[in-house]
């Protein structure tokens, strides 16, 4: 006699005959689709942010063709008398930077005019100071106790050699007023026991501390910059010297906020994909998942865009004209398939929106991270509110 099979309960006898709805059915595949398109369009914006990293390479190449021309960046190096350092080194030196192109391509160039004051405790006959590219020495003058120094380039292409007048007695004072033309930076080397080093110059993005000892005295405008160094080696028991330094950036240059950009691609494609999802449902008009696909070529297309146009224009005009573009493109083919403008005009706005915020963020280098985290936590409270109850929009 065979044994009676055991009821199941009520859900498991549900969830058996379950069978999901064409609807459910339909959106399945559409967000399978879309999540298929959003990995798919990674490897083109992978492909844009090299292409980015190969031109900002390229810019590389086409600084040190300038500051071949021009003048490398130029470090005032160890004054010696005799073989000694100065026990004092004053140098006071002002910048007059300007932007010079090669191509499409520009890097910063400045001429230096310094005054220098170094005091030894003993006299000599051979004083030597050091300059990294003596290509770009325009003009120098130097005395030595109120005498006039000649000099000659020593056995490498970054040594002066002055001549010494015998009769200079100790302790021995010497001053020199050089100009000088570079590219990028700007060093000087603190080798005496007692430092005293000034720069100044008419350029609103100065950086001290790449490599160099950061400035115990500084004031930043928009269009001009001071800094001062007092450094103290008289315990350095002769390590190398410290440096003060100062390199001269393009504010926000392009290739590296493009970079920044394409970081946010996967997002921002997300925010995408989210916001004609929306739409769907809010015109009740179905979208085909070819035009899913097809639409979303326009988000990637502004990234090229972006690079391209920023080259010619700068980032700012870039990303205003690239956005504008990528916008109208957006809410043009949105009113193809909607047949209705509202709701296209609606989906633009939003985009250019997203955009708008996108470039807010970018500005915001301190507070990029905080900013970003703020506006992701808003977006997902309005996923939780449009997907709360999306089982009821699917029939379930």
């Amino acid at each position: 006699m065979s044994n009676p099979s055991p009821e199941l309960p009520p859900d498991a006898v549900r969830a058996a005959n379950y069978e999901p709805s064409p609807l459910a059915k339909k959106w399945s595949v559409k967000i399978t689709i879309i999540v298929a398109a959003l990995l798919l369009l990674q490897i083109p914006v992978m492909m844009i942010k090299s292409l980015t990293r190969e031109r900002e390479k390229h810019q590389l190449e086409a600084t040190g063709a300038i500051a071949k021309a021009w003048g490398r960046a130029q470090t005032i190096g160890t004054i010696q008398l005799n073989g000694r350092k100065p026990e004092t080194l004053t140098v006071k030196t002002t910048f007059s930077p300007e932007v010079r192109y090669f191509g499409i391509y520009q890097s910063v160039v400045y001429t230096s005019q310094s005054v220098i004051t170094a005091g030894f405790n003993q006299g000599g006959k051979q004083l030597i100071m050091h300059i990294s590219d003596l290509k770009g020495l325009q003009d120098i003058s130097a005395e030595l106790n109120g005498q006039k120094l000649s000099y000659t380039a020593g056995g490498s292409d970054s040594t002066l050699v002055f001549t010494v007048p015998e009769d200079v007695p100790a302790p021995a004072v010497f001053t020199c007023k050089l100009k000088l033309r570079g590219t990028d930076g700007f060093t000087v080397a603190a080798s005496a026991g007692h430092n005293d080093i000034s720069f100044s110059g008419s350029w609103g993005a100065p950086n001290f501390g790449e490599s160099g000892t950061l400035p115990d005295t500084r004031e930043i405008t928009e269009k001009s910059f001071t800094a001062g160094w007092q450094i103290n080696n008289i315990l350095n028991n002769g390590s190398e010297p410290e440096k003060a330094q100062v390199k001269f950036y393009i504010p926000a240059g392009t290739y590296q906020q493009v970079e920044r950009t394409v970081t946010y691609a996967a997002f921002f494609l997300a925010v995408f994909f989210f916001t004609l999802v929306c739409g769907e449902f809010l015109s009740k008009t179905e979208i085909h998942p070819a035009q899913y696909v097809v639409a979303s070529g326009a988000p990637v297309l502004f990234y090229m865009m972006l690079l391209a146009v920023g080259e010619k224009c700068g980032f700012t005009a870039g990303y205003m004209i690239s956005a504008g573009v990528i916008v109208l493109m957006v809410g043009g083919y949105a009113g193809m398939f909607f047949s209705k403008w509202l709701p296209a005009t609606i989906l633009a706005a939003v985009f250019a929106f997203s955009y708008a915020v996108n470039f807010i963020i970018l500005q915001m280098e301190d507070f990029a991270l905080i900013s970003g985290t703020v506006i992701l936590a808003i977006i997902l409270g309005i996923v939780m509110a449009f997907t709360g109850k999306i089982n009821r929009c699917t029939g379930e």
